[in-house]
């Protein structure tokens, strides 16, 4: 079949991407590619959906057995990093531990005042 040009996709007329028979193939542009497959997937029938635990918050929801399933939302997945890039230190003043994503040296402004 040659180079595919930019701006085009090659697609499997049976929709079966091990059939790379010449015959299966057909050139589209990614625009004419897409609308396939989407209409392709509406025939289909409902995709099947599984329970999952959300690592966050714990609470079991459904969703299609794709990609990340980890949360149940993008609230918790933004918790989930937030919390990824927190680093634990001890306050300089008290010895305390705390949470911070920055370079805090104090676990709180009351003990950044005290030193004032």
């Amino acid at each position: 079949m040659g180079e595919i040009p930019e701006g085009y996709d090659v697609h499997h007329s049976n929709f079966d991407k091990e059939n790379n028979n010449i015959s299966n193939l057909v050139l589209l542009t990614k625009e004419e590619h897409k609308k396939i497959h989407l209409s392709h997937k509406t025939k289909k029938s409902p995709e099947k959906k599984t329970k999952f635990i959300c690592k966050v918050c714990g609470c079991e929801y459904e969703s299609v057995n794709r990609g990340n399933n980890n949360y149940c939302s993008q609230k918790c997945k933004k918790l989930a990093e937030r919390k990824r890039d927190m680093k634990i230190k001890t306050c300089e003043i008290c010895g305390r531990e705390f949470s911070t994503s920055d370079d805090a040296k104090f676990c709180s402004k009351k003990m950044l005042r005290g030193i004032s």
